[in-house]
């Protein structure tokens, strides 16, 4: 028995979810606490590599930043680098909850403090879009609104 798309559960509605819409569909960030190395774990047995021309696999990038010696950043790139692409701008301009969940536990997987969403100059209203995703959850020490996009 296949279970359900439920990564990309309520697509076809036209905008963004709301954080609570979000949350009605995908439910909180699976946390561990004590273990900050689980998702790591998760992604390196789900042999997850990268996109990249090495496909090198991501649970050992995980682990390797996660004990490095200094502190730790993610970098969320959505700047559609690739000729004729927009699949970045798609997925932050109707989902930009699971971009910003993904990106928090990478951050915890990694230890790091800090998340940089880069996106491009040319789309101010992406911008918008996601300062919107991002500003419910500033109530979080994590977040600080004046340096939210």
């Amino acid at each position: 028995m296949t279970a359900p798309a439920r990564l990309i559960a309520g697509w076809r509605r036209t905008g963004p979810a709301s954080l609570r819409e979000h949350l009605d569909v995908y439910g909180p960030l699976p946390r561990r606490p004590g273990r900050p190395g689980f998702l790591a774990d998760a992604v390196a047995e789900a042999g997850l590599t990268g996109r990249g021309g090495a496909g090198f696999p991501t649970g050992v990038k995980l682990h390797a930043v996660a004990k490095g010696r200094g502190p730790a950043v993610v970098v969320a790139n959505g700047m559609d680098g690739e000729p004729a692409s927009a699949k970045d701008h798609a997925l932050l301009a109707r989902s930009p909850h699971l971009v910003l969940d993904g990106a928090v536990l990478a951050a915890e997987a990694v230890r790091a403090d800090m998340i940089h969403i880069c996106l491009p100059r040319t789309s101010p209203r992406l911008a918008d879009q996601v300062r919107a995703a991002i500003l419910p959850h500033c109530g979080e020490p994590s977040l600080r609104p004046e340096e939210a996009v």
